[in-house]
């Protein structure tokens, strides 16, 4: 039988890990959005390049979104282990 604490630090472990992945995942998102979109916005005028800031804003949403989705994905597949 395996101890409960081993199990409860592989449970932390395994959300841990899901966090960190997928803040990752959200910051390479939203960082390759960036380099692709800002050239392009760069070059617009008016209003549209205005939006510049807004795409700065959401290199950090989407990692913290990418970090939360990470965890409760981790979460839920620990319990069911």
């Amino acid at each position: 039988m395996d101890d409960p604490r081993s199990n409860a630090r592989r449970r932390r472990a395994r959300i841990i890990l899901g966090t960190v992945g997928g803040s990752l995942i959200g910051l390479g998102v939203s960082t390759l959005t960036y380099v692709l979109v800002n050239p392009i916005l760069e070059r617009s005028s008016g209003l549209l390049r205005e939006t510049q800031g807004i795409l700065w804003s959401t290199i950090p949403i989407l990692t913290a979104l990418g970090a939360v989705l990470g965890r409760s994905m981790a979460r839920k597949r620990s319990r069911d282990h």
